[in-house]
């Protein structure tokens, strides 16, 4: 996962990475310390299935809420069925 931030005024770029192994889906929260992250991390878990420990509201923010895996995965089926888009 990586998260970057700008700031105008300061003129200072900040960029966030970690590494998650293969059999790995969970990661520390980063949100206690930097509030927009809060998206970042949804999104992630959303698209990737990667939980964030400590994360404030970890709900699905892409995808509606009855939908089954996490499509940017490797193990997920393209030809997975799904509801039609609302």
């Amino acid at each position: 996962m990586t998260t970057a931030s700008f700031s105008l005024d300061a003129k200072l770029s900040v960029q966030l990475r970690t590494r998650l192994g293969a059999d790995q889906t969970t990661c520390a929260s980063i949100v206690p310390v930097y509030r927009g992250a809060n998206w970042m991390e949804r999104e992630c878990f959303d698209m990737f299935g990667v939980q964030f420990v400590g994360h404030p509201d970890p709900r699905r923010i892409l995808l509606a809420d009855d939908w089954q895996g996490h499509p940017l995965l490797k193990s997920y089926a393209v030809d997975t069925p799904h509801p039609p888009y609302r």
